[in-house]
């Protein structure tokens, strides 16, 4: 209808007009009532927002793996045996303790474990434990020159762990240290005064590729590795008489 009008010479000049306001106002969508409709558009595009988002969150969640628990994962004091244990090599067994050879608690039980002629080694804790901290009371009633004891971390078998040792060299020492392939090498060490016969607390701690070593509640040594990711803990003796008391395992 409007096509015939406009064709009529008389009102071309307003079909003109009429043709050119229609174009500009749906070009720009100056029309306040379009503005009702940009407004919906935004709803609609708020819904896909949150969309997304969700779908990221359940990505994320979805490919962090948490290995360790958080708070105390581990405790043994040994007042009710070695359960908690599994001696795979040489001798570890429950012994009473006493004032007399400087106890940490008066009569009380330790886990002492004994050279063999191979290495004696105790196992705990959970191959997916990754980051965390081990401490453990320690006490080295004899041990051979030029030998090593470790509390492990991250063991995943006899041939593969990290360790914190204590090393009977000239004078002694405090090491991290770890076993790839089987293959024993030194990460990092310091000098340390030990004492045959005294008791002395050895932290060991994992968290991501940063290791760390404290004595009695002092940082020794701080480096990285990435060789290993999880693992138990482990006891490790070599040619030593070892005492063992008060091991404790937590997410730091």
């Amino acid at each position: 209808m409007i096509r015939s009008i406009c064709s009529q010479p008389s009102v071309v000049g307003l079909c003109l007009l009429l043709s050119t306001a229609c174009s500009s106002g749906g070009g720009s969508n100056a029309n306040p009532g379009t503005a009702g409709t940009s407004g919906t558009a935004g709803s609609g595009g708020s819904g896909t927002g949150t969309g997304g988002t969700a779908g990221t969150g359940a990505g994320g969640t979805g490919g962090m793996v948490v290995v360790t628990p958080e708070g105390t994962l581990f405790m043994d004091d040994f007042e009710s045996g070695a359960a908690k244990w599994n001696v795979t090599q040489g001798t570890c067994s429950i012994q009473a303790d006493s004032a007399a050879d400087g106890g940490t608690s008066n009569g009380t039980n330790v886990f002492e474990c004994v050279n063999g002629g191979n290495e004696a080694r105790a196992l705990a804790g959970d191959v997916g434990w990754g980051e965390y901290s081990v401490q453990a009371s320690v006490k080295i009633n004899a041990m051979d020159p030029g030998r090593r004891i470790h509390l492990a971390a991250r063991f995943m078998d006899s041939n593969n762990w990290y360790g914190a040792a204590i090393y009977n060299g000239s004078p002694y020492e405090v090491q991290v240290r770890k076993k790839v392939a089987g293959t024993s090498s030194e990460v990092a060490r310091v000098t340390y005064p030990i004492t045959l016969g005294a008791w002395y607390t050895l932290k060991l701690e994992v968290k991501g590729s940063t290791i760390r070593l404290f004595v009695n509640d002092t940082l020794q040594i701080e480096t990285t590795d990435t060789s290993f990711a999880s693992g138990q803990i482990a006891l490790l003796v070599d040619r030593s008489d070892v005492s063992w008391d008060n091991i404790q395992v937590t997410n730091p």
